[in-house]
């Protein structure tokens, strides 16, 4: 799962929208903490950031004061202070750099789609399969958080990564498993976290297999807040075997009345194109 960074396996997140249309009318405010230690590429990173989550109308914007690894547009992913904006029920995702004063926009439901395309085009393919079943295990009460009682859900899968190009082919395995608090008291407000990541499944072949098989699993968990977060990764490829152990905890959630402007670009940001990206409206969104 990587949020600015969305923290996960995927670029586009992992997690299922749980929430009724009843909560996201609520407008709520979340100060969240992330800490990092392992191998990210061939990067040593260990590291405590500070984050912000507004959710609003079904909208939700979420600040990241560290490095947003997943976000694949040059001078976005190291700038440690990037804002990423969830509109038009995940149809637009908005990437900001407060320090570039840069911008960028796309829609993520069709971002996989086109990246295939382009593969299909130079001749390259990519197949993903699961390495054992996917599941979900009720592991009893957890900790007390800001003072709710939580439970404790484990998720663990592994997903192997086949591409071929010009004739060769690599392999890299993942295996990730997640220990998520859930606190069920608040089951009543949207959890910004799960339904931002939820927001972000595309429809290409891999975010298909990928999304229904985690939505199954999120069933089993039910509505609540995840108050904690901890992801161990592994991924093993020819260049050996590296380990990625992410923590997100709530450190405050309070109820308020949001500013519309903080779902708008802001004005005098420059567009910076997406990747990759399906076409968007050239405006910014508001």
């Amino acid at each position: 799962m990587k949020a600015t960074r969305v923290v996960a396996v995927s670029t586009f997140g992992i997690l299922f929208l749980g929430g009724s249309a009843k909560a996201q009318s609520q407008d709520m405010s979340i100060d969240f903490t992330m800490r990092d230690s392992g191998v990210v590429g061939f990067d040593l990173v260990r590291g405590s950031y500070p984050g912000h989550a507004v959710t609003s109308k079904g909208r939700i914007r979420i600040d990241m004061g560290g490095p947003a690894r997943n976000i694949p547009v040059p001078g976005f992913a190291d700038s440690g202070a990037i804002s990423t904006i969830y509109l038009d029920s995940g149809r637009t995702v908005v990437y900001l750099n407060s320090k570039t004063k840069k911008y960028t926009q796309f829609n993520p439901f069709e971002t996989i789609d086109n990246l295939q395309s382009v593969m299909r085009s130079v001749g390259a393919t990519m197949d993903v399969t699961f390495t054992g079943d996917p599941k979900v295990e009720y592991l009893g009460e957890g900790p007390v958080i800001l003072g709710y009682k939580t439970k404790h859900f484990r998720l663990t899968m592994g997903l192997k990564f086949t591409t071929t190009l010009m004739g060769r082919r690599t392999t890299s395995e993942n295996w990730s498993v997640f220990d998520e608090y859930i606190a069920p008291e608040l089951g009543h407000m949207p959890d910004p976290f799960r339904e931002a990541a939820s927001l972000t499944g595309g429809r290409g072949t891999f975010n298909k297999l990928y999304f229904e098989s985690i939505k199954r699993l999120r069933a089993k968990i039910g509505k609540g807040i995840e108050l904690r977060g901890d992801v161990l990764s592994t991924t093993t490829d020819s260049h050996g075997k590296k380990t990625l152990r992410t923590i997100r905890e709530v450190t405050r959630i309070e109820r308020i009345t949001a500013s519309n402007d903080l779902f708008k670009i802001p004005v005098g940001y420059t567009r910076v194109e997406f990747p990759f990206g399906a076409a968007v409206p050239k405006k910014p969104a508001r």
